[in-house]
């Protein structure tokens, strides 16, 4: 946006330099200089107000002030929607957000760029793409989501309105149990890796790994239980699971101590 202040100078003064000064609601915006425009880059609907202008002539101390010109900035003609490609995200789903243009016609006769935030964080900067995507979706990427569109033109923007997103997870932290308990010396034991299923998931299928003092006594398989017959003492120690769904989403129990008593 640019403001110019015209006048006319008189024939006998046509040399004169002329200074000139810009308000905005009766704020000096711009101080006296040689220069009679007044410019707001990428003008936001906080620069409306009642526009005025002020020259003088330095040499006579003769200062004139315009009258006062409102001006008022637009709003871009569409709103913005963030929508997600679910509404019920679990732990591991891909989740992909989409800001949406509203008319889609704004879309076909302007050029934007797109840009996303979470927690007022930027996480993907101005672009093209009008999407958002996380590959493999954890409980952190839970939040309150809004994207913001810019025209390339004018530089003029809009923001969508925030959007909670929230992930569940697809099974709880597991823990330890054994049976029997206590554990004498001569018994069959066998540890159990316990955990629960989202409801949304229930067709999950998981892997469970088990270990011994912090090294592994069985590979992850579809089996949650861990067996050792005729239990010894040499077999009490600090256990421990892990439960995956994916390489990306391994969940590992607290530390169960097992005394094997003689």
């Amino acid at each position: 946006m640019t403001l110019l202040c015209t006048t006319t100078l008189s024939w006998h003064r046509q040399r004169e330099e002329l200074q000139f000064a810009f308000y905005k609601d009766g704020q000096n915006v711009q101080p006296f200089s040689s220069s009679h425009q007044y410019e707001v880059q990428s003008a936001q609907l906080e620069d409306s107000g009642n526009y005025s202008c002020e020259v003088r002539a330095p040499t006579k101390s003769v200062k004139k002030r315009s009258g006062e010109l409102c001006i008022h900035i637009k709003e871009p003609l569409f709103y913005l929607l963030l929508k997600a490609n679910s509404s019920e995200l679990v732990e591991g789903d891909q989740m992909t957000l989409t800001c949406d243009i509203v008319p889609g016609s704004h879309r076909q006769t302007t050029e934007l760029q797109f840009a996303f935030y979470r927690g007022g964080r930027i996480l993907q900067r101005l672009g093209l793409s009008d999407q958002y995507g996380v590959q493999s979706a954890q409980l952190e990427d839970s939040g309150n989501y809004y994207c913001e569109v810019e025209t390339t033109v004018s530089s003029a923007k809009k923001r969508s309105k925030e959007v909670n997103i929230y992930i569940q997870e697809l099974f709880k932290k597991p823990s330890i149990t054994v049976i029997p308990y206590p554990v004498m010396e001569g018994d069959d034991m066998t540890l159990m890796c316990v955990t629960s299923l989202s409801l949304l998931r229930q067709g999950t299928k998981l892997q469970f790994a088990f270990y011994r003092d912090g090294w592994n006594v069985q590979e992850f398989n579809l089996s949650d239980q861990y067996g050792v017959q005729s239990a010894q003492l040499e077999d009490s120690g600090n256990y421990s699971c892990e439960v995956k769904a994916s390489a990306r989403l391994v969940k590992k129990s607290s530390v169960v101590f097992i005394q094997i008593k003689g």
